[in-house]
């Protein structure tokens, strides 16, 4: 019995083995060029919420599978030291099992065309079976696969900083990219894209912004590496002599061959200049690496970008024109005051003798972003603040004042690099702090308080307590170290001491996981040269 419907059962077996359908995956071997050693191989994949990551497979030679249904793959190159190279991958080589399953669909169907009309039976049925599922993998399964091997070429070598070049810090990268400015063109497979046979071009109608990215990310790491100065390379405070830049994506043409994209991008490079006066601008055009076509959060590949910003931030260290507008950092500070003119406040000769009395000196900032806090320094209406309290100079600032009143405030003018803010309402009934403008105030180890409305306006007229812990050259200003405790909402609050003297102005707070006690006021007698203020007689 079993040997009646043996052919039947090879039949079948045969007939059911689409060569071509099982041929969904290729395993290929990846390899760098000869004599190299201690490159990293990765492939790039995503994972089910569509985000971009690199899979490491090896060093110098490895192997993987890749999947034939997808148009192209992307092999990353990696070594320290050297920038990296995108190797793209696409499906060439023609399905040899195509030819087989044509083969067996032909011969299957003239077999059963020869039955006639005559009763099917099991051989019948493989037959019908065979020639279903071989017509399916000749006319479904993907007409071309991957090659067995692929190597890449060369590392090139990043620039090394030399001895006289400045540190150099990135301030950050922006994306703005207006209607119009991003183009794609679409090309169904690599063969058309050789052959310019683009399927459809698209422009974008609306406009793509990102403030601040995070694409600095992987250039500050490799000018640290390099020599230059970068995240691992700077101090907690800022190097006056750094070449701070920023830079801006202000347009992209983009390529697409199935689900890999390739960039030619446009960018602006300029000198970080926190006063917002004009300075000169470089603008590179770069093209990325081969990498996965838009992604669910933004229109581009992540990785891809950053490929551009790392090559462009080596040119843009060395560029003569941003190492002149660099240059300019001691002049700017006189352009930017250059049509102040000094404003005087009545002297304030008796301090308020008392931490309680002193609080009436303290005051709330607030508007549409959140709150701070300040320090009344005369009763016609003049409040110390930081600059990054007020950083929004068209918004409208509230005061809320100890007693329940609130007023609008004026914002006179700032220093952005002392980080000091002076605002003014309109009275002449307030409570001034006594200041203490001399450079020496406090020494380690004094006993300081700060008052301010830490997290929430309801918490305001706040006190705590510690000491003096250090004196911090920051740049331009010495700021006092102290281990009161500081939140977010104390900013532009007081620094005093017992008798309600006060000394400095809260600026900031270290806020890392294990770090507790590290804070930061500005001296006071800082607010004679960056806002220029002055004291005059009592009235």
């Amino acid at each position: 019995m079993m040997l009646r419907f043996l052919p039947a059962l090879l039949l079948a077996t045969l007939g059911l083995s689409s060569c071509s359908f099982y041929n969904a995956f290729t395993t290929v071997e990846v390899q760098t060029s000869w004599g190299t050693d201690s490159i990293a191989i990765s492939i790039e994949q995503r994972d089910f919420e569509e985000t971009e990551s690199f899979e490491f497979l090896g060093y110098d030679l490895a192997s993987t599978t890749l999947d034939n249904y997808t148009e192209g793959h992307v092999f990353r190159a990696e070594r320290s030291g050297y920038f990296p190279e995108n190797l793209p991958v696409f499906r060439e080589r023609l399905n040899r099992w195509k030819g087989l399953d044509a083969l067996l669909t032909f011969g299957l169907t003239t077999s059963l065309v020869d039955h006639g009309a005559a009763e099917w039976g099991g051989r019948q049925w493989a037959e019908g079976l065979g020639v279903t599922y071989n017509a399916l993998g000749f006319v479904l399964s993907p007409w071309r696969v991957y090659e067995r091997a692929f190597t890449f070429g060369d590392l090139e070598p990043m620039p090394k900083a030399g001895k006289d070049a400045p540190p150099v810090w990135i301030e950050g990268v922006h994306i703005a990219v207006p209607a119009g400015a991003h183009t794609t063109e679409f090309y169904r497979n690599r063969d058309a894209f050789y052959r310019n046979r683009m399927a459809f071009e698209y422009t974008n109608d609306a406009s793509f912004e990102v403030d601040y990215t995070n694409l600095d990310e992987d250039a500050l790491y490799s000018l640290w590496e390099q020599g230059y100065q970068g995240p691992d390379g700077t101090s907690l405070f800022t190097s006056e002599d750094e070449l701070v830049l920023e830079a801006a994506i202000v347009s992209v043409h983009e390529k697409q061959i199935g689900n890999l994209a390739q960039y030619t991008v446009q960018m602006d490079w300029w000198v970080h200049n926190p006063y917002g006066l004009g300075t000169d601008t470089v603008t590179y055009h770069a093209r990325s690496p081969w990498g996965f076509a838009s992604g669910v959060e933004s229109p581009f590949d992540r990785q891809a970008l950053a490929d551009v910003v790392v090559r462009n931030a080596f040119k843009a260290a060395e560029n003569p024109v941003l190492l002149r507008e660099a240059a300019r950092k001691d002049s700017l500070e006189a352009e930017w005051k250059a049509a102040w003119e000094p404003i005087v406040l009545d002297s304030v000769t008796e301090a308020a003798g008392n931490l309680a009395q002193a609080l009436s000196s303290v005051v709330t900032i607030e508007d549409d972003y959140g709150h701070g806090s300040g320090c009344i320094l005369s009763q016609d209406g003049y409040i110390l603040t930081n600059h990054h309290v007020v950083l929004d100079t068209t918004a409208t600032q509230t005061i809320h004042f100890q007693d329940g009143s609130k007023m609008e405030a004026e914002l006179v003018r700032y220093h952005p690099l002392y980080d000091l803010a002076l605002l003014k309402v309109d009275t002449t009934v307030l409570q001034p702090f006594r200041p203490e403008l001399e450079r020496m105030a406090v020494e380690v180890g004094d006993d300081v308080f700060a008052m301010g409305t830490p997290y929430d306006v309801a918490l305001g007229a706040s006190v705590t307590r510690g000491i003096v812990s250090s004196m911090r050259k920051d740049g331009k200003r010495t700021l006092i170290q102290t281990d009161v405790s500081i939140s977010p909402g104390n900013s532009g609050g007081a620094l005093v001491r017992h008798d309600g003297t006060l000394v400095g102005v809260v600026n900031e707070k270290i806020m890392e996981l294990g770090v507790e006690g590290i804070g930061f006021a500005i001296p006071l007698h800082y607010i004679e040269e960056a806002l220029m203020l002055r004291y005059g007689a009592a009235r």
